[in-house]
């Protein structure tokens, strides 16, 4: 009985492992996509920021911009990944 407490055991440890390693993972590659997604988007609203100057608000509108479409684009890239991958599981099976 005692090997089977530790079977038991064993196997959710294991699972506790790949679990955390998968959300480690996902925050990694987060982090990464967000870095790319905010550098491209600071590049984006420097330039427009300098082409418009006299456009009222632009300072407003490209710290917002600089804040929130990385995070638009992060949700976006997910869900492309989600799309496609379950495309790929229907077409496996």
């Amino acid at each position: 009985m005692n090997r089977e407490r530790d079977s038991d055991r064993n196997q959710e440890a294991k699972a506790v492992w790949k679990l955390s390693a998968y959300v480690f993972g996902v925050v990694l590659i987060s982090v990464l996509l967000l870095a790319i997604n905010a550098g491209m988007v600071f590049g984006l609203a420097s330039v427009l920021e300098a082409r418009y100057q006299t456009v009222p608000l632009i300072e407003q509108i490209s710290q917002y911009s600089i804040y929130v479409f990385p995070i638009i684009l992060l949700y976006f890239e997910w869900y492309a990944w989600d799309v496609l991958s379950s495309t790929r599981r229907r077409r496996q099976a």
